[in-house]
């Protein structure tokens, strides 16, 4: 599974970092980033659920990709009242069961398919006792460059000769939908990252995974819902070998740590396995939908 992810960047560095080669121009191309009325992306180390993350999209008319900030949890069409004082666990979807979900299988099936953008994504893993030590997900990154460097991506470059030359963008497969507010009928994006079995890479801390689309091809077909269809989508995505991982310190635990140095490695071996958390844990939430099937609860208490 995924329950954070780090999306540090600022809008503009997103549309350098995920460039495309347009061959038809035989240039590299920026994805425009459209900024939202009713949602604010603000970037962070540390990204939860609800909240705001940046979102590659297909655009059906120009025919070619675009970025929308998007809440981040599909929010279900039966929601009623103000989304935001929902409790609900969409941010992931099982591949497994995507087909046949009532609340994804529509999406799915209407080509509602987009990528999630970021640096990487936490996971955690069981250590000595009950124990859980975060550890910092991403892509596997070119010779001396690191995902959590922020001099690596300020120093990055730009150009329609060469595209994007600097650190890797992880990026999450995921189906989007557009909810229209009762409260004032605004229409409102939110999305969910598919999850599948680990690769043998992350296997010992964590037994799923998101799907990560690793080549410029894959990302360009699972986008492209018009001349991809679902099934070949769907054979698209596959359980990434090609990432690393470091372990982080505790205080990702809190979405209210936005830290930057919540992606940056720790020594645990130097403090015998353990840490001392600087925050406090947040209390367990209540589930509203369930990862596997999307349903709603079978019964809903009234005040």
């Amino acid at each position: 599974m995924c329950g954070r992810v780090c999306c540090a960047l600022c809008a503009p560095k997103y549309e350098e970092a995920s460039s495309y080669y347009d061959e038809i121009n035989d240039e590299y191309k920026k994805p425009n980033f459209i900024y939202s009325d009713t949602l604010k992306f603000l970037p962070s180390t540390n990204l939860s659920p609800s909240e705001s993350v940046p979102v590659l999209v297909w655009d059906a008319v120009v025919k070619c990709p675009v970025i929308k900030p998007m809440v981040w949890g599909m929010i279900p069409p039966w929601t009623m009242g103000d989304y935001k004082s929902s409790s609900y666990t969409t941010h992931n979807c099982r591949i497994e069961t995507v087909k046949e979900s009532r609340l994804y299988s529509a999406p799915l099936a209407t080509g509602k398919r987009c990528v999630i953008l970021c640096e990487g994504y936490y996971e955690w893993k069981t250590t000595v006792g009950k124990h859980k030590q975060p550890c910092f997900i991403y892509t596997t990154q070119s010779h001396g460059l690191k995902a959590e460097n922020e001099s690596h991506w300020n120093n990055g470059k730009w150009s329609k000769s060469q595209g994007w030359v600097g650190p890797s963008l992880t990026y999450l497969a995921g189906l989007f939908s557009s909810y229209e507010s009762k409260k004032d009928s605004v229409s409102i994006l939110s999305s969910t990252i598919i999850t599948m079995s680990s690769s043998s890479a992350v296997s010992h801390i964590h037994h799923r995974m998101p799907a990560i689309l690793s080549t410029p091809q894959q990302i360009k077909d699972w986008l492209n819902a018009e001349d991809v269809d679902m099934k070949e989508a769907i054979n698209i995505l596959e359980a990434s070998e090609s990432v690393k991982w470091h372990e982080v310190s505790i205080d990702v635990n809190s979405s209210k740590n936005k830290l930057p140095s919540c992606n940056k490695p720790v020594d645990t071996k130097k403090q015998g396995g353990k840490q001392m958390s600087l925050t406090c844990f947040f209390k367990k939430p209540i589930k509203y939908e369930d990862e596997n099937r999307g349903n709603p609860p079978k019964k809903t208490k009234h005040n």
